[in-house]
């Protein structure tokens, strides 16, 4: 294990916590931040003794096992919230399975940076006992000390130092082990995101001062919130990528832009090369593809029960359906069981009873809502939000293939559109035709 420089502030478990997972992917794409990786690497090489040169796959592996530390680390330091954030990092033989890394550099690396003062770090753990018998572990924090963010600042690393390469464009998580290559019309959408990094890359993007709001949408499932708070304040993350998760017709979604992480009224904030900006979006989007794939249109509201109107009653119905219909119950009989759900707050109670009036209990409300929702019953405990996350990633891409045609930067948040107040036309019309094209409906655009 690494030995830990003397003065290295103490930090507090909560404070340990204000980090993100080291992104394999992350490059520099400048000259500049390739320049800095290189003297980097020339200096962990001193000294070193080998009896034969590496392999040039092994020497691949090696440089970008470098520059995705560094790049993380600078990437850190920049982030628009708070530049004290952490990376956690592995260092365990199975931390980079699957990603080109090696275990063994990133070792030497952390070491190298730690002996010259360039970092700080906190030393992780596999695993410990908790009181009620089950175990816990953490990976080891680290962030660049004053005198590695005077390299950065002296190279000139911005938030527009940093890229994605082609290859991690397209992503599978947890892929089956008889996947079959990458379809056609994947491939096809790896293109297209490529050309539209490249125009985000040269788009001039502007957030507002008004206050900032870290919270990720509670509406989110736990892999999806830990991928977004991954990019809170990141600004250097406006390169985009797709994600699959257990085949290619599950998931499928964007992901990679910061502005993903900003709450609805932070976004709306939001500048594009100087320009104000406007966000469309797909309403009650998931509910309406189950609608008219069955051959309906969509006529009442899902997320609200009859008769019950209460201060935060649509977004509890949004949270619960979607909860619902992502998760995967292999017992028929517990599919439309659920219990409140939520974060809980300093006095140990959880929101989603929170909000209820007096007198009515989750579990009351869930069988209203479920008697509100009876057409969808079937879908429900199934897994079939990833489906549906395909198709709507589909119109998604339809969506950017139409402005991007156009010219026009987008800046997608899964269902809906950020784009110059100036395209606001034309972004409707490139929802409502991919919708169309896709579905045989017309959808319903609100913003």
């Amino acid at each position: 294990m690494s030995k830990e420089k003397v003065g290295r502030p103490t930090l507090t478990a909560k404070e340990l916590e204000n980090s993100f997972p080291l992104i394999p992917q992350r490059r520099f794409g400048t000259r500049e931040g390739k320049a800095l990786v290189a003297e980097i690497v020339k200096a962990l090489r001193h000294g070193e003794v080998r009896e034969r040169a590496r392999k040039a796959a092994d020497e691949t592996r090696y440089h970008d096992t470098v520059e995705a530390l560094i790049a993380n680390l600078a990437a850190a330091y920049l982030n628009t919230y708070d530049p004290e954030r952490l990376v956690g990092v592995g260092f365990n033989n199975s931390a980079y399975a699957g990603t080109g890394m090696q275990v063994e550099t990133m070792r030497a690396l952390r070491d190298y940076l730690n002996r010259e003062g360039l970092i700080e770090l906190w030393d992780g753990y596999h695993r410990r006992e908790d009181e009620r018998g089950g175990a816990y572990g953490r990976n080891t924090r680290i962030r660049s000390s004053a005198k590695l963010q005077h390299w950065f600042d002296a190279a000139g690393i911005t938030c527009r130092s940093f890229a994605l390469p082609d290859s991690a464009i397209i992503r599978m998580k947890e892929a089956p082990g008889d996947l079959p290559a990458v379809p056609d019309d994947v491939e096809a959408s790896r293109a297209l995101l490529i050309a539209i990094n490249r125009r985000l890359a040269n788009t001039d993007m502007l957030i507002l001062d008004g206050g900032h709001d870290l919270q990720v949408d509670d509406r989110a499932d736990e892999e999806e919130a830990a991928t977004l708070n991954a990019f809170k304040g990141d600004r250097s993350a406006c390169q985009l990528y797709r994600s699959f998760k257990g085949g290619w017709g599950l998931g499928g979604r964007i992901y990679g832009g910061w502005w993903m992480s900003e709450s609805k009224e932070a976004r709306s904030r939001i500048h594009l090369d100087g320009e104000e900006t406007v966000e469309l979006d797909y309403a009650s989007l998931h509910p309406r593809l189950l609608f008219n794939r069955a051959g309906y249109a969509l006529e009442v509201d899902p997320y609200m029960v009859p008769g019950l109107d209460f201060p935060g009653a649509r977004d509890l119905g949004k949270r619960t359906f979607n909860r619902l219909l992502n998760r995967k119950q292999d017992d028929p009989e517990k599919r439309l069981k659920l219990r409140a759900g939520g974060k809980k707050d300093k006095k140990g109670k959880v929101r989603d009873n929170q909000v209820l009036p007096k007198g009515l209990s989750f579990q009351a409300y869930l069988d209203r809502l479920l008697g509100h929702l009876h057409q969808f019953q079937e879908h429900f405990g199934t897994g079939a939000g990833m489906t549906l996350q395909r198709l709507d990633s589909d119109i998604a891409l339809g969506v950017l293939t139409r402005m991007e045609a156009h010219g026009v930067p987008v800046l997608p948040v899964h269902d809906s559109f950020i784009v110059p107040l100036s395209a606001r036309v034309e972004l409707a019309e490139a929802m409502r035709d991919s919708y169309r094209d896709l579905v045989g409906f017309d959808p319903v655009i609100s913003g």
